[in-house]
């Protein structure tokens, strides 16, 4: 098997969180910290602000295998000067994932007057289709963010050779 060949499933996801840790950890502060924020009206700017450092944080510590301060150091990084799109992109697939499977399970049950266990069972299958579509969603931006940052990175190297070339002259 090629080291890309990965099969998927369920106890394997659970081994590798117990192997790394840290991208459950920092999921659990991103729902602990900015979800109670986020509940409250006065809070919610505070918890958009959160949302704006650490949108990329999850992805980071599991992808560059980061511990939990380092992940968070790492979406600061990456977040830099793209905070606006962070914020707007992660509450949107954030809503999208966790949001509208309840409305989807609150409108059958006005509309249908199916009983609770039918609507709850209508959300939890609209809740498994979306929810990992936010996840891939999240992770893309975090590659998105850290491949602006490489050519950022890269093109202020550029700049401090051109300067350093130019007043050698």
């Amino acid at each position: 098997r090629s080291a890309h060949d990965h099969r998927a499933n369920g106890f394997r996801a659970i081994a590798l969180a117990f192997r790394h840790p840290s991208a459950v950890v920092v999921q659990l502060v991103l729902l602990l910290v900015v979800t109670s924020m986020a509940a409250s009206l006065y809070l919610l700017p505070v918890a958009l602000a959160l949302i704006a450092l650490w949108a990329v944080a999850m992805p980071a510590a599991e992808i560059e295998r980061l511990g939990v301060v380092a992940a968070f150091r790492r979406s600061r990084q990456l977040t830099r000067g793209r905070r606006w799109r962070a914020v707007l992109l992660s509450a949107l697939l954030v809503w999208i994932g966790f949001a509208l499977p309840d409305i989807a399970g609150g409108l059958l049950l006005l509309v249908t007057g199916w009983p609770f266990w039918a609507t709850n069972l209508a959300a939890i299958v609209v809740a498994a289709i979306l929810v990992p579509f936010s996840a891939i969603g999240l992770t893309l931006q975090f590659y998105d963010f850290r491949q602006e940052w490489a050519r950022g990175a890269s093109a202020a190297d550029v700049d401090r050779k051109s300067t350093r070339l130019n007043s050698s002259h």
